[in-house]
């Protein structure tokens, strides 16, 4: 005898207790309300009559399965022949309906659905009542006649929209990313919505779009690259089934005229290459649109796009919009630069994304609609000026990236009215790099928000008028230093926090007005020369890294001769990179105790472009007394020259993230090199956004 999912799951909590179960105690494990509960068990005594067993149940008492322990044997053999049926509420039976009728390329009728899901057809129809609502969303008609069955129905732009859309609502990126490196990732045929999506020609796509070499591309964000891979993934498969898309001639016309349609060309050409078949104009199209709608780290804009506004116009709907958030405060927000540039960049692609009816994926929405309603009412409100203004209804996802926008600002502008000012605190560091950056760790979380740090190396504070800061921290005595500064431990006590706090107090409180204006320097060649020697240094890293072995017994002189020996491509080099390792040590010990590692930094001329290294012991720990049981030893080294600065602040980056990401300490230990490059990556790209962000923005 064969049970539905939900009694199959009852009678094996039944089997595992001999005293009564309470009713609420059942319903909470089943995941279901006590109503439904017992509607499942009306006719539940003539199906365990074939077993001799029944059901008692008792107000205020429970349930109980009654029987011989042969016949309750005899029922957990029978529950164990069948598959453990997954727990489904009908959140998730619905979500799983939505999946299976758009799996379906034909018609079904509601007893197919029905013992698919093993509930009633009335159940079943109850649910197609509520899933109907998220396919008109997607411009999709659930189609159900008497005698007939059930059927999609709509254009075949709305059903690929409505794959994405699916996909997009139900699984994370990092999956289909995982699924997509090899043998070590996820395996795609687990993934919850494979059956959506065809995973070699997932691979594929990727794989084929690694081989265009666009500046465009590189600067789509992570969200837009996953967006275009599923896209254009749905495009192929739909392809091979001859399913064909439409666009009225004039529109494709104008979206040829376009600089982005090249870039659509060549990704198609590539698809046509890697899949062996032809790619009409009206996908070309398609996926044109796809790349303008993408979201970028920063953009340029083409007055030939098919929809392009002009600067001052899209400045005059952003003022609109500022006096539709808060008509009281919208004078002041307009002044707010970051807000102003912020939206700028942010509508462009939004408003492609609302005029070709595309959705986003906002993981944080429900998050910002909780901590922030009254900001994400106010962005609603805001968002009210694109419709009067081009008929583009503005869906909830993109409302709440508005939110963050005029959030921020919002936040800005009350701390503009604070009379406490940021403090600048100064961390010194003889290299420029490593303790400095995990002192600047501790003392940035200690303050968080009330400070700003800036890391020097000591050849900065060169003599005469102080850099620009307001405290000057250092973890060793500084010489030749005309003006005061703090002594500290490399990791601050907490005594030590408490002397930077006094420090903190005493510099933080102004008279109003003398706050100083915040300025940005350098045209646009110097940024476009910086964000390419940023994107190299960054290439250099992770093409260098490497996790090697090395005997536990090794003398911490010997652990940076080896440093030496793989880095230095001579043999002037590799004494230079010695030496300079030997001279920052000297200094103050990078050893640093709580955290099992030793730190190998410093600036060397025996380097051209930076590196990180990890050296492990064959069976930890070290075993030097001088390495202190130390499970690992970081090599970080950086050239001297023009982009010193540049290289600390990005090798500070790794080094702060020893201390304040302890899942990256974890993997460089285990010694994995593929989630330790990938922890490496996912930092430096963090890092990269940031700058890119301080320079356009």
């Amino acid at each position: 005898m064969t049970f539905t999912p939900r009694l199959n799951h009852l009678f094996r909590i039944l089997l595992k207790n001999t005293e009564p179960v309470s009713v609420s105690e059942l319903a909470a494990l089943l995941n279901t309300s006590k109503r439904t509960l017992f509607r499942d068990m009306e006719n539940v005594d003539s199906q365990l009559h074939a077993y001799n067993l029944k059901i008692n149940a008792k107000s205020g008492v429970g349930i109980r399965l009654e029987g011989s322990e042969q016949d309750r044997d005899r029922l957990a053999q029978a529950l164990l022949s069948e598959e453990e049926p997954e727990p489904m509420d009908k959140e998730s039976r619905r979500k799983r309906l939505i999946l299976e009728i758009l799996k379906n390329q034909s018609v079904q009728k509601l007893y197919y659905y029905s013992n698919l899901f093993k509930v009633s057809e009335g159940t079943i129809s109850n649910d197609m009542d509520v899933i109907a609502d998220w396919f008109r969303k997607n411009d999709l008609d659930l189609s159900r006649r008497q005698g007939y069955g059930v059927a999609l129905e709509g254009t075949e732009e709305a059903y690929r929209r409505a794959l994405s859309q699916f996909i997009y609502e139900n699984i994370s990126r990092e999956e289909y990313w995982e699924a997509s490196v090899g043998p070590d990732g996820k395996p795609a045929e687990e993934i919850d919505v494979y059956p959506l999506l065809d995973a070699k020609i997932f691979n594929q796509v990727i794989s084929a779009l690694k081989t265009i070499p666009s500046k465009k591309l590189e600067r789509f964000t992570e969200s837009s690259r996953f967006r275009l891979v599923i896209y254009l993934s749905i495009a192929v498969e739909r392809i091979i089934r001859q399913k064909t898309i439409s666009m009225e001639p004039d529109a494709i016309r104008k979206l040829k005229a376009t600089e982005d349609y090249a870039l659509a060309d060549t990704v198609a050409d590539m698809l046509e290459d890697s899949f062996r078949f032809k790619i009409c104009d009206e996908e070309r199209a398609y996926i044109c649109i796809h790349i303008k709608s993408a979201k970028q780290k920063y953009i340029d804009k083409d007055p030939d796009d098919d929809f392009y506004i002009d600067h001052y116009e899209l400045i005059r709907m952003i003022y609109r919009m500022i006096d539709r958030f808060d008509p009281e405060q919208a004078q002041e927000l307009k002044t707010d630069e970051v807000l102003l540039s912020g939206l700028i960049v942010h509508l462009d692609p939004t408003l492609i994304r609302l005029k070709h009816n595309m959705a986003i994926q906002n993981n944080m929405l429900e998050q910002i609609r909780t901590m922030y309603p009254d900001i994400f009412e106010k962005s609603k409100n805001a968002a009210q000026v694109i419709w009067e203004s081009y008929g583009f209804a503005v869906p909830d996802a993109e409302i709440g990236y508005l939110a963050t926008h005029f959030g921020a600002a919002v936040i800005r502008m009350k701390e503009r009215k604070l009379q406490r000012k940021i403090v600048t605190i100064g961390v010194v560091c003889a290299s420029g790099i490593g303790i400095s950056y995990l002192m600047s760790s501790r003392i940035k979380n200690t303050f968080k928000s009330d400070v700003l740090i800036k890391t020097y190396a000591q050849e900065d504070l060169a003599e005469g008028s102080p850099p620009d800061m307001d405290i000057l921290v250092s973890s060793f005595p500084l010489k030749d230093v005309p003006y005061s500064y703090l002594l500290v431990s490399p990791l601050p006590t907490d005594e030590d926090l408490e002397k930077i706090r006094e420090e903190i107090n005493r510099c933080a409180y102004v008279e109003a007005g003398q706050f100083p204006p915040e300025t940005k320097s350098g045209g646009s060649s110097g940024q476009m020369h910086k964000t390419w020697d940023m994107a190299e240094s960054i290439q250099s890293v992770l093409s260098q890294f490497e996790i090697s072995y090395t005997d536990e017994n090794i003398k911490f002189a010997e652990l940076v001769n080896q440093a030496s020996q793989r880095f230095g491509n001579s043999d002037a080099n590799r004494r230079l990179i010695f030496n300079d390792l030997l001279a920052r040590e000297k200094i103050s010990s990078q050893v640093v105790f709580d955290y099992q590692f030793a730190l190998l930094h410093a600036k060397t001329g025996g380097v051209s472009k930076p590196v990180f290294a990890v050296i492990l012991p064959s069976r930890p720990p070290f075993c030097s007394e001088y390495l202190q049981n130390a499970v690992l030893a970081v090599v970080m080294l950086i050239p001297k020259g023009s982009d010193g600065k540049e290289n600390s602040q990005m090798m500070g980056k790794l080094s702060s993230a020893l201390i304040e990401d302890e899942d990256f300490l974890n993997a460089l230990k285990s010694g994995n090199r593929d989630l330790s490059y990938t922890k490496i990556q996912e930092i430096l790209e963090g890092y990269f956004t940031q700058k890119i962000k301080e320079l356009y923005l």
